[in-house]
């Protein structure tokens, strides 16, 4: 693999274990989420492993984190 392919696998796997991790933040603290890092993350070339943790884990739409899905999935269109 080229450099900038292992880039993109790493880029991707840190993007969906971040996006669980926002997720399980979201359920037990009040003020835990990373949603600016998801996106600075996105923008790095993350967004279709956090698509990925969005469509298998995610069950539930909440309007707060509304906004980032909307975000990344942009994001994601961009980059194609």
């Amino acid at each position: 693999m080229k450099t900038f392919e292992k880039y993109l696998v790493i880029i991707n796997i840190i993007g969906f274990l971040m996006y669980l991790i926002n997720m399980w933040l979201y359920l037990h603290t009040k003020e835990g989420q990373v949603d600016k890092f998801l996106r600075i993350l996105s923008l790095a070339g993350a967004s279709p492993g956090i698509l990925i943790a969005i469509v298998l884990f995610d069950k539930k739409a909440h309007k707060e984190t509304m906004m980032s899905r909307v975000f990344v999935i942009s994001v994601f269109i961009i980059q194609i």
